[in-house]
């Protein structure tokens, strides 16, 4: 029996027969007094299992002390109204409105229980339950507000407004989801306006990919300041005139090669050969055309001159006129490196002045590249004047004959005849006043300069192939038809300028033809020649002082004999008409031979100088080489005759001297 005083059952010390009463019994007001404020959360569980009062359950999922009982009374909720009420409530849990919001229909009042700092799990429930619902406002405010960039992309997708689009971009942080917005913008005001407050270059490009309005596309094209930009701007032009502008501007030159590159046809590309400003869209555009009316006007009326020249060879002709005008190395090797003819190549390396070019082109695979190496051992002297090593031999000789410039430069205008241009050889001076200018060349450089003798032009002339010199009128390449001269420059109009000729096999340049080159001999041992000789005449062939020795033909000869390139030339006529046929070319003294240790052999010939016996020689040299009388005799006997066989050519040639002063004729060779 119970007491008057025993508490019931819901009230109970036990907790387990308060669960268990709130589980046997149905007493609403009770059952919803134990969820709410029991101690025990069995007991609280217990009780809103028991509850079927909607009120009463809302009641709990909003108040109730635990997370447990809250959840299950937010899952017991059936009433759709009282659930989206749930939801729109930031003050429940997460957990208690994402139950909630399960099973519920999409519906608008829903929007309103989106938050950004809602929890992560909730936040996607939601957001998957209003996919749906098409409220551009609701869903412009979760782009542009949420933290999390999965759910700001999720709202880009369901906006469609552009002017939203542009607007959101224009804020956003993360450079994908503005790509993501202007994807679903048309307007190229739009666009434009994106483009402009854009930043990051790869946005950029992007974006101007997208424009497709002319005029933005232009002026994006002609101005911004990134050349990549406005590359993908040219790739959406199609104004052939727009194009054509900007390809010839003076813009970035990648920009301009893009531009180049979508030009439709030759008479656009040669416009853009005509007027652009950069040398590289120039070759490029000249590259590209086909059109052979068109490559002829450019060669015609090009205003720069590699230009002309490029067109020129595109057609088969050769422009001198324009090359010239050329004097830039980087022009120069474009020009070599374009060259499809091997020995127009190898010409062309010949024009190039300076070191830094002729090292690119040794490092390369061009025709020419062999000319290029061997001009590598070029050195520049005082005045500019150019030399090579001779192989085999202690001296350089000059590259070309003694200009009319740097002859003028050295020894002033009065000793320089007024005769052509600074480029021309030098012309109208007597051996005299060559040696006087050699030098003036040794005090100013570091080096000894002097004339070179007869037999040390040949050698230099013959290059070790004497073949080479069968290449005579008739004879000679289309090339060299083209440049309107020949290898050996003879049977010409005049003289022609430096660097214009053809090299012989060791890059020497007018070797033979052009001038004929003073000497340092005695003019004693050709008088013989002075009947046969044109230079001569004028001059008493008994009388050595008559005469001086040169070397070589002139532009006037009409051929060239191998046999007869020594030239006694008459003084009477260095004031007349063989005063433009004779210049002069120097050599440079070195300590030793160029690439090997040489030995120089002097062989004493069985001839010897007009009107002088072998007695007489042999008597002037008892005088002069003492060592040496008891032989002379015996080397006469036996001529040709080896006198001196030593690695010191200064002491060969000493003596060579020597014995031709004395009359003898000699020779000099490598042995």
């Amino acid at each position: 029996m119970f007491s008057f005083f025993s508490k019931p059952a819901w009230d109970d010390p036990d907790w387990r027969v308060r669960q268990k009463t709130a589980l046997t019994k149905k007493d609403a007001v009770q059952l919803r007094r134990l969820a709410l404020t029991d101690v025990a959360e069995e007991v609280r569980v217990a009780a809103v299992k028991g509850l079927d009062d909607q009120d009463a359950l809302v009641e709990v999922v909003r108040r109730g002390a635990c997370n447990a009982s809250r959840q299950l009374a937010a899952s017991r909720v059936t009433d759709p109204a009282r659930r989206i009420a749930l939801v729109q409530e930031y003050g429940v849990p997460d957990e208690c409105r994402l139950l909630a919001l399960k099973g519920l229909p999409a519906d608008p009042r829903l929007l309103s229980a989106y938050r950004p700092d809602s929890g992560e799990t909730f936040k996607h429930a939601l957001l998957d339950l209003l996919g749906g619902v098409r409220d551009e406002a609701f869903w412009a405010r979760v782009a542009k507000e949420d933290p999390e960039r999965k759910v700001r992309a999720r709202a880009i997708e369901q906006i469609a407004s552009e002017k939203i689009r542009a607007s959101l971009a224009r804020s956003e942080s993360d450079p994908a989801l503005r790509r993501k917005l202007a994807e679903g913008i048309k307007s190229g005001e739009l666009l434009q306006q994106l483009f402009d407050d854009e930043d990051q270059e790869s946005a950029r490009i992007w974006l101007a990919g997208r424009i497709q309005e002319p005029a933005i596309l232009g002026r994006i094209a002609r101005e911004d300041h990134n050349a990549d930009v406005r590359i993908a701007a040219i790739n959406r032009l199609a104004s052939v005139p727009v194009l054509c502008e900007i390809a010839s501007g003076s813009g970035p030159i990648p920009a301009c090669l893009a531009a180049l590159a979508r030009l439709p046809d030759d008479h656009s590309r040669g416009v853009v050969a005509m007027r652009s400003p950069h040398e590289d869209v120039r070759a490029e555009a000249l590259r590209t055309i086909t059109d052979e009316e068109v490559l002829s006007k450019l060669e015609d009326e090009a205003s720069q001159p590699e230009i002309r020249w490029l067109a020129g060879r595109r057609i088969g002709s050769m422009p001198m006129d324009a090359l010239s005008e050329i004097r830039n190395g980087r022009t120069l090797r474009r020009l070599i490196e374009l060259e499809t003819e091997p020995e127009v190549a190898t010409w062309l390396v010949g024009r190039v002045g300076d070191q830094e070019t002729l090292r690119v082109l040794g490092g390369s695979t061009f025709p020419g590249v062999a000319a290029a190496l061997r001009r590598l051992g070029e050195r520049v002297g005082p005045l500019g004047m150019r030399f090579m090593p001779v192989p085999g031999r202690p001296y350089e000789m000059g590259l070309f004959p003694v200009t009319v410039g740097q002859l003028r430069e050295a020894l002033g205008s009065a000793v320089v005849p007024g005769k052509g241009g600074d480029e021309l050889p030098a012309v109208g001076v007597t051996p005299e006043v060559a040696r006087q200018f050699c030098d003036y060349m040794s005090k100013h450089g570091k080096a000894q300069y002097r004339l070179p003798s007869f037999e040390e032009w040949r050698h230099a002339c013959m290059a070790n192939d004497e073949n080479w010199l069968d290449v005579a009128s008739g004879q000679f390449s289309w090339a060299e038809a083209l440049v309107g001269t020949q290898r050996l420059a003879v049977g010409c109009n005049g003289r022609r300028a430096a660097l214009v000729a053809w090299a012989n096999p060791w890059g020497f340049l007018d070797m033979v033809g052009n001038v004929a080159v003073w000497v340092d001999d005695s003019p004693r041992h050709w008088l013989h020649l002075a009947s046969g000789d044109p230079l001569a005449v004028g001059g008493d062939p008994g009388k050595e002082t008559d005469f001086a020795l040169a070397a070589g033909a002139s532009w006037a000869d009409a051929r060239v004999r191998k046999g007869r390139l020594e030239r006694l030339v008459a003084r009477s006529i260095l004031n007349g008409w063989g005063a433009d046929k004779v210049g002069f070319r120097v050599l440079c003294e070195q300590e030793k031979a160029v690439g090997s240790a040489a030995r120089y052999k002097l062989v004493l010939l069985p001839e010897t100088a007009q009107g002088v016996s072998k007695q007489d020689v042999i008597a002037a040299m008892g005088t002069r080489w003492v060592e040496a009388t008891n032989r002379i005799d015996t080397w006469y006997r036996v001529a040709p005759a080896v006198v001196l066989l030593t690695p010191q050519y200064n002491e060969v040639r000493r003596v060579k001297r020597m014995l031709e002063e004395c009359g003898a004729r000699t020779q000099l060779t490598t042995g």
